[in-house]
């Protein structure tokens, strides 16, 4: 006995002690050598000790740092988490690699920081004033033209505002990237806040686009409150414009052929399968997904990759899903496309090729992004069919004799071989016929026992299927969330027994897009930190237009089990 307890207690020893895991991010990236940005570390763990920022001194000036706490409380159960952030300014210009902090025993994970020279700016003294940057004076139809709004200000501001910009000559789409940023830089010797809003604009003709002045305006905070203003809200208030940009935005380039046309700085087109390579077999469903990611372009722009169709094969598209991406370098758009392949006969079966003709806005050229053609070889159903074989019958073999015929004058030996032959063979193919026919009897009554037994089978778990389905919807009524979870794993069970829904994860196979982004609401409200609630009244109704849908298959005979063609929730 003491041996044994001398082994676990070494063996508890030598467990590893789980590390925290802290998370650090920049808020810009790039930013100027003489430009303040902040270093955000958070952990939803308890760290080992107190920060040592010490170790980014070698390529950092640190100018002030900050820390909060943060405890919420969900569904009785405690989270919280903890954030460092410190305001630093580099000391070079370049790719600074930012080693990882310690926190006692534990470490942030490391970081990457792009570091640009600072560029020379004309200013009219110590002033406040505006500027407007641009990325490209001269960018093609629709391609992404990135607008920088900057306010320069050498007093400490109490409040800003940073006016609309106008545009004038072109159709324009604007989308805003992001909330405002404020830093520190030094122009000439003098310290200077910024505050700083990036905008993607897309135009959508040729020809001159002007961008009108844009209004700034901050308010200064007061050297001293007063018993009437002790916040200072009174200090003075700045107005300044910027300069008017003409733009000229270029038509498509002579002699290309692009329909649809998609000016991009890179484009990927990429082919994923459930394993690789894939597995096809006859009336198995399998899902093939295709994704775009193009940077400079939304997802709007992007066109569908719908293959054409192959002999052999079903196909059933899902809703694509559609994702902008946005960043200080401008928005990155996926459009990502599912759809489940059912071969219907064996043997070989070619996908084509998928292409997409883009314009690279960086090299001025035409270029394709491709998924390759692919001939793959399709599996028999397991449970296919085997033709019945008959039974092979002997041929006729003349009795044997103890005398032969030698006179080949006398007529009556061969009638009378004949029909010994034909006799013998009738009472063979009789007792075949009986014997065939006691077959089938058995077969037949033995199918109608089963199909009894499976109808009486199937018509108790529709039974079992409606009566938890019921509890489903009004668990969704009352407004319980933790019930509606239970009774849905039930109903998930009882209505794909075949299966035996044992999680949201398998049951979320089942099910379309919608459901499965609605029950993972559900988890994230019932068990993750700030998750969203779900709207039980919406997901009742999802419920109910599904159950609609597959009962109307099922009475059409139509097969209603797929190959799940969305991301599953994950274990439960």
């Amino acid at each position: 006995m003491v041996k044994y307890l001398t082994t676990l207690l070494a063996l508890l020893l030598t467990l590893p002690v789980l590390a925290a895991e802290i998370q650090v991010s920049s808020d810009r990236d790039p930013v100027g050598l003489n430009e303040s940005f902040q270093l955000i570390y958070q952990s939803a763990d308890e760290v080992d000790g107190e920060p040592d920022f010490s170790v980014l001194e070698d390529q950092l000036d640190i100018i002030s740092r900050s820390q909060s706490n943060n405890v919420s409380i969900i569904n009785g159960s405690l989270s919280r988490s903890q954030r460092w952030t410190v305001t630093v300014m580099a000391r070079q210009a370049g790719t600074l690699q930012l080693p990882p902090v310690p926190f006692g025993d534990d470490r942030s994970a490391a970081l990457t920081i792009q570091v640009n020279a600072s560029s020379k700016i004309t200013t009219r003294g110590n002033d406040f004033h505006t500027r407007v940057r641009l990325s490209s004076e001269t960018p093609l139809v629709q391609q992404q033209l990135i607008v920088t709004q900057q306010v320069f200000s050498p007093f400490n501001l109490s409040n800003y505002a940073l006016g609309d910009l106008e545009f004038s000559g072109v159709d324009v789409v604007v989308e805003p990237l992001g909330d405002p940023k404020q830093y520190r830089t030094r122009i000439d010797d003098t310290a200077y806040i910024v505050v700083e809003k990036r905008f993607a604009v897309f135009p959508q003709q040729s020809g001159e686009l002007i961008l009108q002045p844009a209004l700034a305006e901050g308010r200064t905070g007061a050297r001293g409150g007063s018993l009437f203003d002790p916040f200072g809200s009174r200090g003075q208030i700045l107005r300044a414009r910027s300069e008017r940009k003409r733009i000229r935005v270029q038509p498509l380039p002579g002699g290309v052929n692009l329909s649809p046309w998609l000016p991009a700085r890179s484009l990927e087109l990429v082919e994923q399968w459930p394993q690789d390579p894939p597995r096809f077999v006859v009336g198995e469903p399998l899902t093939r997904t295709l994704s775009i990611k193009a940077e400079g372009l939304t997802a709007a722009q992007l066109p569908e990759l719908q293959a054409a169709s192959s002999d052999g094969l079903k196909q059933y598209p899902d809703q694509p899903l559609l994702e902008n991406i946005r960043d200080d370098n401008g928005i990155t758009g996926y459009r990502v496309e599912k759809t489940a392949l059912i071969p219907t006969r064996p043997g070989s079966i070619t996908l084509p090729e998928i292409e997409v003709a883009w314009w690279n806005t960086q090299t001025g050229q035409r270029e394709i992004s491709r998924v390759a053609r692919r001939t793959v070889e399709v599996l028999p159903a397991a449970n296919a069919p085997v033709e019945p074989v008959q039974p092979a019958i002997p041929a006729p073999v003349a009795p044997e004799t103890g005398q032969q015929n030698t006179d080949p004058g006398t007529p009556e030996a061969p009638e009378i071989i004949a029909a010994q032959d034909q006799s013998y063979w009738l009472w063979i193919a009789a007792f075949t016929s009986l014997g065939w026919l006691a077959t089938t009897v058995s077969w037949w009554a033995f199918s109608r026992r089963q199909g009894t037994e499976s109808a009486e089978n199937r018509s108790d778990q529709a039974k079992d299927s409606r009566r938890v389905f019921n509890d489903l919807i009004k668990a969704c009524s009352d407004g319980d969330a933790r019930r509606v979870r239970e009774h849905l794993l039930k109903w998930g069970k009882a209505e794909f027994a075949e299966q035996a829904s044992t999680g949201l994860s398998q049951l979320a196979t089942h099910l379309p897009t919608q459901l499965v982004d609605q029950l993972r609401q559900l988890d994230a409200g019932l068990y993750a930190p700030g998750g969203a609630q779900v709207n039980l009244q919406q997901l009742a109704e999802s419920l109910k237009q599904f159950d609609r849908s597959r009962r109307t298959q099922r009475d059409a005979g139509k097969p209603t089990l797929i190959e799940p063609l969305y991301n599953p929730l994950g274990s439960d």
